[in-house]
């Protein structure tokens, strides 16, 4: 066959499979399901570079390593059928091969199949037609001298997963296509894109197809003609289907204290250790685009192309915190993969964290787990104290219980976390070196707070410290010092006036730094996964017709009970996109239940895109940012209402309440624009300081707002009372809490509303 000929043959095939030069348009069954639903073999080929010849990354390597451990632990693949291709492994041929022979060759009707790409893309342009690309190891960079480029092309991609004789394909790509700056390096965070577009020619090696695959697909042509017949699931850091350039088009890898892995990688292997029968895709891709977006703000948007059912059906009822991974010699200590823990939890995971062993080994997760002690802390149950955690590795002191052995899930028993968390500022690399001297001598003076500089490599960090470039009302004066986000995102309102010296700008920023901190805090307490607090709430759309929009519980809540799984959360309406939207003007309301033989106290704050926290219980006029609340109630009932702001707020044993509870109150939408939390804090005990600090904000006499002025010294007194309401286990346990909090997961529970307005 003459090469022109073959390459519109493929060019055919590729139509007849809906492929496009936007991306990856194919059809898509969810990840969840798929994965659960029984198979005669689950194969998957992970591939990760870090190793490149120029610009190495940090993050792919182990972004293998949490896919890996999810599939095995979580989902029951074998680590036979697990292929790795790592560094100088993850040539472009290599690439090839292991997907024809590992996957195309094996894989029957009704087997899963998984490909998983971790490292850099670009695009390529050669004439009029651009193209974006996989860069292997050896992709090498074009010059004029030498203009071929060994990339894997997206259209080839396609091309190897239509060629699979199994419907059940799921495909996950953590790298972005385009990079419109001189540097990978952006805020604290580093892009998995390789320059702009560059002027290339595919290799005459890349476009030759394969003989053992030009068998398989000419033997396949007729089934490939058939769109319907191939459901790929495609997840892509970036939207796999529009243009990479712009708002959303970036895909990041972060770097924490002991390891570096990308932000969507990590998010959704999270999620997914989490997830039970009941979790949707939909609301588990959402929870994990809300926490790529806290990283990244917008500049990272996670998108799945695809078919979205209705709930998930994985192979175990059971969430998990991590696993087992060796017993050392001695009998005493355990060796612990912690990747179902939040990134931000197991930066700050404290020593003496305990831990509980769940008696089902992550190899049989089909069968059904023994939950006797998983309850109360029995002493028949296997106990893990927390002894030292390196990345997402960790060695525990093996407490009490039956012995352990290794693929045993974890789950979290007592929180322990640090009394003295730093906020931690990277000083920016656009700032001048007199400029970084002056403000890590200033930043010294404040408290509970540290810096580090940022050069040239990513550093973990809660946010920037630089100069702003653009001037405008809510960034500030160009020229002026301000803080970002750690992509770079400038803090609204922080800016200063031009001139301003480093020191009285730092001056000026202390108080936004201590809500940073304060809001920190607050994300620290946050356990949908891990409590075991029977409560719920809902999130509704206040309309003519009352629309449900999402819901939330523990996971964990109902398990001990009849091996019931979390039941009745629908998933939310997400019109296209990954997070939950909600339009300014929308009337929004929480409808919370106690499913508890006891009343259980609750808090709603608010986290807004500009660091801010929000009492958004006060039940008077007030405007909220961004959830305003008004009434329609007189003037001369106004003193009512507004006798009402610090009462307790209490649900009773099995009730259901509104917030708003007063009929007459509406939360409206209002602004700014973007990613929103919400966050409902449950509690067996009184929040006893936290009112009493509350009622003494400014912001409480005021009713013109609802913004904490002293919203550090509410987290700090929100985790007293839920360290309080843990004492009896924390006590009876032995735990030294003198320097640490430590938290019950059955005392209390955090619930996360994440949605953006738009």
């Amino acid at each position: 066959m003459k090469r022109r000929d073959l390459l519109q043959r493929l060019g055919w095939t590729m139509a007849a499979l809906g492929i496009s030069e936007a991306g990856l348009s194919l059809l898509g069954r969810r990840y969840y399901q798929a994965l659960a639903q029984p198979t005669s073999r689950k194969l998957a080929l992970l591939v990760g570079i870090n190793q490149y010849p120029t610009a190495a990354l940090t993050g792919g390597v182990t972004d293998v390593e949490l896919q890996r451990s999810l599939l095995i632990h979580r989902f029951g693949f074998s680590a036979d059928d697990i292929l790795t291709l790592t560094d100088r492994q993850a040539t472009r041929q290599q690439i090839e091969s292991a997907f024809i022979e590992h996957l195309i060759e094996q894989a029957g009707a009704d087997d899963l199949v998984v490909f998983h790409f971790s490292g850099y893309g670009r695009q390529v342009r050669q004439g009029e037609v651009v193209q974006n690309t996989l860069v292997p190891v050896d992709g090498g960079d074009p010059s004029p001298a030498n203009p071929q480029v060994n990339d894997l092309l997206t259209e080839r991609l396609h091309l190897l997963l239509g060629t699979l004789r199994t419907d059940k394909v799921i495909t996950s790509l953590d790298t972005s296509y385009l990079n419109v700056s001189d540097s990978q390096l952006v805020g604290s965070l580093w892009l998995r894109a390789r320059n702009g577009v560059v002027d290339g020619v595919p290799s005459s090696e890349a476009l030759a197809v394969p003989e053992k695959l030009r068998q398989n697909l000419w033997a396949d042509t007729a089934k490939l003609q058939n769109v319907s017949q191939l459901p790929v699931m495609v997840l892509a850091a970036i939207n796999p289907t529009g243009s990479p350039q712009g708002t959303g088009g970036k895909a990041f890898e972060a770097q924490w204290n002991g390891f570096s892995a990308g932000l969507f990688t990590y998010a959704l292997t999270q999620q997914l250790w989490l997830a039970t029968p009941a979790t949707t895709l939909q609301v588990s891709f959402s929870q994990a685009s809300g926490v790529v977006e806290q990283l990244a703000s917008n500049e990272e948007q996670p998108r799945s192309i695809g078919k979205k059912s209705d709930y998930l059906t994985p192979n175990s009822i059971l969430g998990a915190d991590g696993v087992v991974r060796g017993v050392e010699e001695d009998g005493k200590t355990a060796q612990l993969w912690l990747g179902g823990l939040l990134p931000n939890i197991l930066e700050n995971y404290g020593v003496n964290s305990l831990l509980r062993v769940l008696r089902c080994p992550s190899g049989s997760a089909n069968s059904a787990p023994d939950f006797s002690g998983t309850v109360g802390h029995r002493k028949s149950e296997a106990q893990l104290q927390l002894r030292s955690c390196e990345g997402l590795t960790a060695k525990a002191n093996i407490k009490t219980g039956d012995s352990i052995v290794v693929g045993q899930f974890v789950q979290e028993a007592i929180r322990v976390l640090p009394r003295s968390l730093s906020l931690t500022v990277g000083l920016s690399p656009g700032l001048e070196r007199i400029e970084r001297v002056d403000a890590t001598s200033a930043f010294s003076g404040v408290d509970n707070v540290k810096t580090v500089a940022i050069e040239k490599y990513p550093q973990p960090v809660d946010c920037l410290f630089g100069k702003v470039d653009k001037g405008d009302s809510l960034s500030g004066v160009q020229n002026s010092y301000g803080l970002f986000w750690p992509a770079n995102i400038p803090i609204s309102n922080t800016g200063g006036s031009k001139g301003e010296a480093v020191k009285k700008a730092v001056q000026r920023l202390t108080p936004q730094l201590q809500a940073l901190r304060g809001a920190k805090l607050l994300r620290l307490t946050e356990n949908a996964g891990s409590s075991r607090l029977g409560v719920k709430a809902a999130l509704e759309m206040v309309t003519t017709q009352e629309r449900f929009v999402i819901g939330l519980q523990p996971v964990r809540a109902e398990i001990p009970n009849g091996l019931k799984s979390p039941s009745g959360l629908k998933p939310p309406s997400l019109a296209g996109a990954e997070i939950l939207q909600v339009p300014v003007g929308s009337r929004l309301r929480i409808r919370l239940k106690n499913k508890q033989s006891r009343p259980v106290d609750f808090l709603l704050f608010g986290l807004d895109n500009n660091g801010s926290t929000i009492n958004i219980c006060k039940p008077a006029r007030v405007t909220i940012s961004p959830v305003a609340a008004t009434h329609a109630v007189s003037q001369g009932a106004r003193g009512e209402t507004e006798k009402s702001i610090f009462k307790r707020q209490v649900i009773a044993p099995g009730e259901t309440l509104v917030v708003p509870q007063a009929a007459s109150v509406e939360w409206a939408v209002s602004g700014p624009r973007g990613l929103v939390e919400t966050k409902l804090i449950f509690s067996v005990a009184p929040f006893t300081q936290t009112q009493e600090v509350i009622a003494k904000s400014p912001a409480a006499r005021d009713d013109s707002s609802a913004m904490l002025l002293n919203p550090l010294d509410v987290a700090q007194a929100l985790l007293e009372d839920l360290h309080k309401a843990s004492e009896p286990s924390a006590s009876d346990l032995g735990l030294s809490t003198t320097d640490s909090f430590a938290l019950d997961v059955n005392a209390w529970a955090t619930l996360s509303f994440i949605y953006k307005v738009v």
